[in-house]
C-alpha cells in the first residue's frame, strides 16, 4: 500500500537547520529543496526566475560567447542592482595580480535594448597593489561580495584573518604577516607592539615599585630599592629605613618588602 505525497511548506528556518538521519528526522525537515534559495539573512525564500539574455557589446554587434574578455583570465561574476533599471554586472578577474592586466570589468545592462555598455576603468595600473593582491589572493574560494548602495565590499575566504604581525624571536622583532599567515622579513612599523616610555622609574617587569625614602608605603608592599640612593641595610644599628631584607649583587635594584 503507498501513500500520496504531502507537501508541508516550511515558511522559515530560525528553528536552525539540522543534519539528522532520514530516520529521525521530523515531518518538517526535508532533504532537498526545489525553487528554494536558503541563506542566514533571508531565512528561505522562492527561488526568483531567471531570464536569458543575449551577450553583445552593442545594440548591433553578437560577440556569441564571451564580452571580449582575455581567454587566459579567472573571473568571478558579480550582479549589483542600483535600481530595476540599473543593472551592472561586475567581473572580477583573479589572475590579474600583474598591475598592467585589468583586475576588474564594469559592464551595464542596457534593458531596453538588451546589451551591454562596457564602464570598465582604463586606469587600474592606478590600483593599490595591496587591494589587488588581495582580490587576486588564492582562489579555491570564491569571492563575496555585498553591497553597501553604491559601493561594493568584497571579501577573499582564502586570505587569513587576525593579526598582521608576529614576533620573531631569531630577529628579536616585530615582522609582518603574509596572506597566508605566515610570517615575512619585513618589519612591522605600524602594527607592531608599542614601547612606551615613562618620567618616573617603573619596574619593566610589572612586579613591584621603585622604594622611595620619602614615600610612604602599606605593611607588606613589595618595592625595588636602587643601590646607593639610600641606605636600605635593615640590619645595621640606626640604618633602618622600613626595607627588609635587600640583597643585590652590586649596582643592580632589589626586591624587597616593606615594614
Amino acid at each position: 500500500m503507498s501513500t500520496r505525497p504531502t507537501t508541508i511548506p516550511i515558511y522559515t528556518l530560525s528553528g536552525g537547520v539540522g543534519r539528522q538521519a532520514p530516520s529521525k528526522r521530523l515531518p518538517s525537515e526535508s532533504q532537498e529543496l526545489i525553487n528554494a534559495l536558503c541563506s542566514v539573512e533571508r531565512s528561505i525564500e522562492k527561488r526568483p526566475g531567471t531570464d536569458l539574455m543575449g551577450i553583445r557589446l552593442s545594440s548591433t554587434e553578437y560577440t556569441g560567447e564571451t564580452l571580449g574578455l582575455d581567454p587566459t583570465g579567472v573571473y568571478e561574476f558579480f550582479w549589483h542592482a542600483l535600481s530595476d533599471d540599473a543593472r551592472f554586472l561586475i567581473i572580477v578577474d583573479r589572475s590579474a595580480s600583474d598591475s598592467n592586466k585589468n583586475l576588474y570589468y564594469v559592464y551595464y545592462y542596457n534593458q531596453v535594448g538588451d546589451y551591454f555598455e562596457d564602464n570598465t576603468p582604463e586606469d587600474q595600473d592606478q590600483i593599490n597593489a595591496d587591494v589587488r593582491a588581495y582580490l587576486t589572493w588564492g582562489g579555491e574560494s570564491e569571492l563575496k561580495m555585498v553591497s553597501r548602495g553604491e559601493n561594493l565590499v568584497f571579501l577573499n575566504p582564502d586570505v587569513t584573518a587576525g593579526y598582521t604581525s608576529v614576533y620573531d624571536g631569531v630577529g628579536e622583532q616585530w615582522v609582518t604577516l603574509d596572506l597566508d599567515g605566515q610570517p615575512t622579513a619585513n618589519v612591522d612599523s605600524i602594527g607592531a607592539k608599542e614601547k612606551y616610555l615613562t618620567a618616573l622609574r617603573v619596574d619593566p617587569a610589572g612586579i613591584a615599585v621603585y622604594w622611595d625614602s620619602y614615600s610612604s608605603y602599606a605593611a607588606g608592599t613589595e618595592v625595588l630599592v636602587i643601590p646607593g640612593t639610600a641606605t636600605y641595610d635593615t640590619h645595621a644599628a640606626g640604618q633602618s629605613n622600613g626595607v627588609q631584607d635587600a640583597e643585590t649583587a652590586a649596582g643592580n635594584p632589589s626586591t624587597g618588602t616593606t615594614e
